[in-house]
């Protein structure tokens, strides 16, 4: 990266994105444009795992690691963990990639399927496959990106239920995010990197609180990575082109791909 100054608008995982930058000759910019994990409230969550068991379920799709094992521990919380354990072992277990399986794996459930590259889109397109008349499908939710999944499989039949062991909200502190905006704007950082739509998102809101637009990013000249399809699909919509997306939506190759972009640009 020859010294490029990088945003990073994660949160949780900003610590790793920065090392990894700096690991490849950038400096990183933090920007947070999420708020830490937060476990939901188990007074709301509970009724929804309750649902999701009353019935033997077909599948059940773990999008992430964290919420794998949120979950797990709500129902021991709950009392519901023999109960969801049964349903586990007679229903199709799907992770959408290495951390939900890793997790799984570790409290001891079987996975039957793993999506790679891991993505929420290419489960519930490998389901829209299938007959999903009459089938129950129980979904570990993350964000708003989940009624991507869900949405289409009710309108394909199944019943399903969403289960949010956790949020990630606004950050209490907003100003890291829009300084960045106005650095990105001002030409003083060579690329700004999304890794979860609803980063992107929050970011090109909290941009535009700012007072920078996406006319305004785009004339600073720095490049938007993205980490895969949906972040791009949220970063389209608020009106920010694509410029660097690696082959796999992983956060290394993210990295990888952008230093490879920036190989032949001038250092910021």
């Amino acid at each position: 990266m020859r010294g490029a100054r990088i945003g990073i608008t994660a949160d949780r995982r900003a610590g790793e994105q920065a090392a990894l930058v700096e690991s490849l000759g950038g400096v990183p910019v933090l920007g947070p444009s999420l708020a830490a994990d937060e476990p939901g409230d188990d007074e709301a969550l509970a009724p929804h795992l309750e649902r999701a068991l009353a019935a033997p379920l077909d599948r059940v799709l773990f999008l992430t690691g964290v919420g794998a094992s949120l979950t797990i521990e709500l129902a021991r919380r709950r009392g519901l963990e023999q109960r969801l354990r049964e349903a586990l072992a007679h229903a199709q277990v799907v992770a959408r990639g290495p951390k939900p399986r890793r997790a799984l794996r570790a409290a001891g459930v079987r996975v039957d399927r793993m999506a790679d590259p891991p993505s929420a889109v290419l489960i519930r397109d490998e389901l829209l496959r299938e007959e999903l008349g009459g089938r129950r499908v129980m979904v570990q939710g993350y964000g708003d990106d989940v009624e991507q999944l869900a949405g289409p499989l009710r309108a394909a039949g199944a019943e399903v239920v969403v289960i949010h062991p956790y949020t990630a909200g606004w950050p209490a502190d907003p100003g890291p995010a829009q300084d960045l905006a106005r650095q990105a704007a001002e030409g003083r950082v060579a690329a700004i990197t999304f890794t979860s739509a609803r980063s992107a998102r929050q970011f090109a809101a909290l941009a535009e609180d700012a007072g920078v637009g996406p006319a305004e990013l785009r004339a600073g000249g720095a490049l938007v990575a993205s980490v895969g399809p949906v972040t791009r699909a949220a970063l389209e919509a608020a009106g920010l082109r694509v410029d660097v997306e690696p082959a796999r939506a992983r956060m290394g190759a993210l990295y990888h791909a952008l230093a490879a972009a920036l190989t032949s640009a001038p250092a910021v």
